[in-house]
Parts: structure tokens; sequence; C-alpha cells
């Protein structure tokens, strides 16, 4: 019986035509998803404007201006290279409403917080240097040759950070608009030493502008120099004089 068995088996298999073993393809097992790595914004971080400080623990922020004398605050959480911050606090004119959740790309590398804007239709960079960084202000007093009065203008100028990494601007000492060059504005070229300043300022809206200056150091240690000014289409030059503060 069992002779029978196996020869109509094979008598059947070779009716079918050849017959072959098919191997079935390995299906790879998919690795497993690795998380993005999120580094830490804890600590302090310093721009031209004001600092940015981060607190971990309690998963709070808040930025405090030095020309206004302001700040916005309220808590942040940090998704890969995602960083969100929720509005919960603001003294300030123009620092978001309470409520607005303002979202950018981070990145942390040489002592510097580098925020890309993840929630404007035109994304802005804004680079701040941490605690350890490089931190100054300047006073900058002048007046136009053009005015018989004589009237000193002054603006504060403010640094943060080094070489290429750095923020540099200046706003009116009065807080309005009674500055040397302009309300306020951001700063390209700043090279100051003890014996010599030079300088490139601009800014834009509605009343763009630009200056150069540059000037060199006294006997006494006083920087003064001249510079050369375009604002709302009406050009004027002046001396000034620059101070550390």
């Amino acid at each position: 019986m069992r002779v029978v068995l196996t020869l109509f088996l094979l008598t059947a298999l070779s009716s079918c035509g050849d017959f072959a073993l098919v191997e079935q393809p390995v299906v790879p097992t998919p690795p497993t998803p690795v998380p993005a790595e999120t580094v830490s914004v804890q600590g302090v971080w310093n721009t031209c404007r004001g600092s940015l400080s981060f607190d971990e623990g309690a998963g709070t922020w808040e930025l405090s201006q030095v020309a206004n004398s302001c700040i916005v605050g309220g808590v942040y959480s940090t998704d890969g290279n995602l960083l969100s911050r929720v509005v919960e606090r603001n003294d300030c004119e123009g620092g978001g409403e309470v409520g607005a959740i303002i979202q950018d790309r981070y990145s942390v590398a040489q002592n510097a917080l580098t925020l890309v804007s993840d929630t404007e239709a035109v994304g802005s960079e804004t680079l701040y240097a941490d605690e350890g960084g490089y931190t100054q202000l300047w006073s900058l007093v002048g007046t136009q040759d053009d005015d018989p009065s004589g009237t000193e203008l002054r603006t504060i100028v403010s640094v943060a950070g080094y070489g290429e990494r750095r923020s540099v601007c200046y706003w009116s000492e009065d807080g309005d608009c009674g500055g040397l060059i302009s309300c306020s504005g951001r700063i390209q070229t700043w090279e100051v030493s003890t014996a010599a300043a030079t300088a490139q300022l601009f800014c834009s809206g509605w009343c763009p502008c630009a200056a150069v200056l540059s000037g060199f150091a006294e006997p006494s240690g006083l920087l003064v120099g001249r510079y050369y000014a375009s604002s709302c289409e009406r050009n004027f030059t002046g001396p000034f004089s620059l101070t550390r503060l």
C-alpha cells in the first residue's frame, strides 16, 4: 500500500510539469525609529537688545529688553530642533500678544544659540551669545553740521558676541527718536579699539537710513571722528564722540 501511494504521488507531480522549491524572500525588520536629539537651551543668552533666559526645570522662558526695560515671558518646550514659546506675560510693545506661540528652529554651537523663525512667512535668523560671551554698551554722541544750535544727539550702541558671530544694534538714548542717526537700527560693521573706530549703521522701514563713522583716539583716550549719514532721503554729516559705558 505504501509503495502504491508513493507511485501515485510521483505520477501526479510529473503530470504537472517541472517542480522546484521556491524560497520565500526574507523581509528585514525595520529599524526602531531614533528620536531627534534635543539640545538644551538652559541658561542666559545675550543679544544686543537684551537677554533671553530659559529655566529647564520650571519650563519657563524670559526675554528682557535693555532699550525699553521691559520683559516678555512664558512657558516653553522643545521637540528635536523645534523650540516653542508661549507668551504668558508681555510688558513690551510688539513683543507678541498673550497666548501667542513663537516657534523657531534652533541650534547651539560655539557659545551661541541660533534661532530661525518657524512661524513667520519670511524666516528670520537671530543670533544670541551666551552668558559667557562678550557684551558691552557704548555712548555715541554727535551733532549735525547744518544745525546752528549744535544740539547733541545721543545714541546707545550695544554689542553682544565675538567677530562674525555677534549682534550689534543701536537705539536713541531718550527712548524715542532723539538719536544721532535714527530712532534705532542695526550695525553691519563695528571695529573699535583704543586707537580707532570704524562703523557702518543702517535701518529699514518707512524711513530707511545708512551711516558711516570713522574716528581716532585723542591723547585723552576719547574716540572722536566724523560721520556721514542719509536718513529719509536727507544727507547730513557732523562730528561724533564714542565712550564705553
